[in-house]
């Protein structure tokens, strides 16, 4: 099941933002260039993004019932 509660990953201990950020293949953690500030900015977009798009695909099988219910009524 999708988590759908915002984490705070400003709260996250380097330790888990580290294994989070290789999780999803969010640039080399270890590299020093690559800030918190910057992998925090990307696992927030990629949040984003899967709930913009869990919210897509419920409309679309909504509208796909809707339109089955109106050819069995009709």
């Amino acid at each position: 099941m999708l988590n759908l509660i915002k984490k705070n990953y400003w709260q996250l201990s380097e330790h888990d933002l580290e294994i989070l950020a290789a999780k999803y293949k969010i640039g080399e953690y270890a590299n020093p260039s690559i800030s918190r500030k910057a992998i925090i900015e990307q696992l927030v977009f990629r949040d984003k993004f899967i709930t913009s798009f869990t919210a897509i695909i419920i409309s679309i099988i909504a509208l796909i019932v809707s339109i089955i219910a109106i050819f069995i009524k009709g």
